[in-house]
């Protein structure tokens, strides 16, 4: 089979420079750090075997340990990368074979050959919607080659036409295909070096805190070893921000020339549909996960977790009226940005991959006319998908701790009840998605100055979910803009209804899309006055027991309290922000001591949310025992000289829970609300 050349854009050849550029002047500040600190080192030591000479005495001896533990505390945190290394997690994944598999494999060579690059040393089944190459890196990786290793997740495979898998792995294999290509390969092992030096600081962290405790010498010039070395971080992360923008942009470049790669191979169509149906397939397989997460306490599991994927995959497609090709939901670009209606557009916000929309554009470019493909389900490339699926699924369920024995359920029982549960909530289709990402603009019900009377044919029309839409979009473009005026992201250009700013103007753009978005919250207020008073003249001309009014003031009632409650969830969460940092014992006691009015009021929310009558049957038993104890023992988080770790993932647990309490409260008031409205709707109207 001929091997596919495929030339480097200018553009590739331009950011794989200048990253190797940004790495050696990067390079060059770090090592004279590396010199300046091994001097600094060597005047602390020196000075504090002066000081245990000169002293003769416990407090001489304690300065000094104290002075070389700050001299070697600087040492290890600019060599500490050295010893880092990433080991890739494998209990989770199903290794195949050519013996067993000759018919994937075959596949897998053809494309290694066409793209001249190295066979992978391993193949694995993962439960992933996604493909790559992986290895177990560490600095010495950059120096000795490491032979690399594929994974294809079977929640991909489960979603694509064997042409489609083939663009992936192309895809894939592209990023190695030449010299050139392993060059941003080398840059991208180097940039993880640098960022684990800068970042990666739990275990180093861990440490100093332990060390600290041991003596208040060791506290003090710790903490002087600690500012310094925040001095250093400060500038070499000022570098780095000019190393990570240049590899992002190489990588961005990777990603297009190993589509290119890709298109060549099999053209352009099979990569373009698997890239846009991703989405689908992964937030299908996310969603039929947490489905059995909510199982884990009633001890049902399942044999094929794929299945269900599939399931919950054609019912959306199905509700979003997809269209299917080959037994698989087509979802186009315009699918794709169904609700985006934003008119922001950031050209250089350094992502490491572009967007799907960037590169079909830019696949679009690439005028090939590939051969004619006869595509069939990509699970047909195995000689026993059932098998694999059913292991992977077993690997993934294996370390949970299940309070009795593990039942299996039936696809059939699943199917019936993952649909039930799906139609339960969701709104009526009377509302035509319009309350779909919409909360209910709150409005005074007594003192509306007239009664906004429209046909009920009006209130959910295109142009008012349009409308919902738009608001959306331009709250989150304004919230985009202050960012970017804070400098929190970091560009040097955007464009705006098709006309570029500079970041400077950020502000006044900000300002524009804050009238159009008050234009906006006006309009979608005004609709949903008039939904009101439509629904309540329907109520009233049909003799019916005054409900509405009741509902809409519990909403919105509703609606200022959660703000309350989050606020104070909020407030707590971050102030526990503490642990994170290194601080002194005696510090960290005053911090836990002033945490306890926070904590009451925090405790209050959490009862106010086990106390719900709404909530009985949405907390499971072993949240309600959970949040229970919580409230009525507490989790202390200090002890002695250490944190309680278990305690403070514990925290976590509470967090999450609130929240998804808070968020259901809210959603559980709202379908009442509008359950009730569809019901007036379709009995006295359609």
């Amino acid at each position: 089979m001929k091997p596919i050349e495929v030339p480097l854009s200018k553009g590739f050849k331009k950011q794989t420079t200048l990253s190797i550029l940004a790495i050696i002047l990067f390079g060059i500040t770090y090592l004279a750090m590396l010199v300046i600190t091994g001097f600094g080192m060597y005047y602390i030591g020196y000075f504090g075997v002066a000081v245990i000479a000169a002293l003769h005495n416990l407090i001489g001896i304690g300065i000094g340990l104290g002075m070389f533990s700050m001299a070697l505390v600087l040492f290890v945190f600019l060599i500490k990368f050295i010893f880092k290394s990433h080991k890739n997690d494998l209990s989770n994944l199903v290794e195949i074979t050519p013996d067993y598999e000759p018919d994937f494999f075959k596949m897998i060579h053809e494309i290694a050959d066409q793209v001249q690059t190295e066979y992978p040393k391993k193949v694995y089944l993962s439960p992933d919607v996604n493909a790559g190459v992986f290895y177990n890196s560490s600095f010495w990786s950059l120096l000795i080659p490491v032979k690399k290793n594929l994974h294809v997740g079977m929640g991909l495979i489960n979603t694509v036409t064997d042409v489609e898998l083939k663009a992936i792995l192309a895809h894939e294999f592209g990023h190695f295909s030449q010299s050139s290509m392993k060059v941003g390969s080398y840059v991208y092992g180097l940039n993880n070096v640098i960022f684990n030096l800068l970042y990666d600081n739990e275990s180093f962290d861990r440490m100093i805190q332990k060390w600290a405790n041991l003596s208040g010498f060791f506290a003090f010039f710790l903490s002087l070893g600690l500012r310094i070395i925040s001095g250093i971080q400060w500038i070499l992360i000022q570098l780095y921000g000019v190393v990570n923008k240049s590899y992002m942009a190489l990588s961005r470049e990777m990603e297009f020339h190993a589509d290119e790669i890709a298109v060549t191979m099999t053209g352009m169509k099979p990569l373009e549909t698997s890239l846009l149906r991703m989405a689908l397939a992964d937030s299908s397989f996310q969603t039929t996960m947490v489905f059995f997460e909510n199982k884990i306490e009633t001890n049902q599991t399942v044999e094929n977790v794929f299945k269900c994927q599939t399931t919950v995959m054609n019912y959306y497609a199905h509700k979003d009226n997809l269209l299917f090709e080959k037994g698989l939901p087509n979802v186009s670009v315009k699918d794709l940005n169904k609700f985006n209606r934003s008119k922001l557009v950031i050209t250089d916000q350094w992502s490491s991959h572009p967007s799907v929309e960037d590169r079909i554009s830019s696949m679009e470019k690439i005028a090939i006319s590939p051969a004619n493909q006869t595509e069939r389900p990509a699970s047909t490339l195995f000689r026993n998908i059932e098998e694999y699926q059913k292991s992977i699924t077993l690997n993934i369920f294996k370390d949970i701790q299940y309070s009795g024995y593990p039942t299996p359920m039936s696809q059939i029982e699943f199917d019936n009840e993952f649909l039930k549960s799906s139609k339960d909530n969701e709104f009526s289709p009377v509302y035509n998605g319009y309350y779909d990402l919409h909360s209910l603009e709150l409005f005074d019900l007594t003192e509306t100055p007239e009664r906004i009377d429209e046909p009920i044919e009006n209130l959910f029309t295109e142009e008012k979910i349009d409308l919902v839409y738009r608001h959306l979009s331009l709250t989150q473009d304004a919230e985009t803009l202050t960012q970017i005026a804070k400098k929190e992201i970091d560009v040097a250009s955007f464009d705006y209804d098709g006309r570029k700013y500079v970041k400077k103007e950020s502000m006044r753009v900000f300002h524009m899309v804050k009238k159009e978005l008050n234009d906006i919250s006006q309009m979608v207020s005004l609709n949903d006055q008039a939904i009101y008073f439509t629904f309540l003249k329907l109520e009233e001309g049909n003799n019916l027991t005054p409900r509405l009014n009741v509902l809409y003031n519990e909403i919105f009632k509703l609606d200022k309290e959660i703000e309350a409650k989050v606020e104070t969830v909020k407030a707590f969460s971050e102030y526990l922000e503490f642990t994170g940092q290194v601080l002194q014992v005696e510090q960290i006691e005053m911090m836990v001591e002033e945490m306890e009015e926070l904590e009451t009021a925090f405790k209050s929310t959490v009862s106010s949310f086990l106390e719900s009558d709404i909530l009985q049957s949405e907390i499971t038993p072993e949240t309600r025992e959970k949040l229970r104890n919580y409230v009525k023992f507490g989790l202390p988080i200090f002890k002695g000289n250490a944190y309680m770790e278990e305690n403070l993932q514990s925290f976590g647990f509470v967090f999450q829970s609130i929240m998804f309490l808070s968020t259901r409260l809210y959603f559980v008031h709202k379908k009442r609300l509008l359950d009730y409205q569809a019901k007036l709707l379709t009995k006295y109207v359609i």
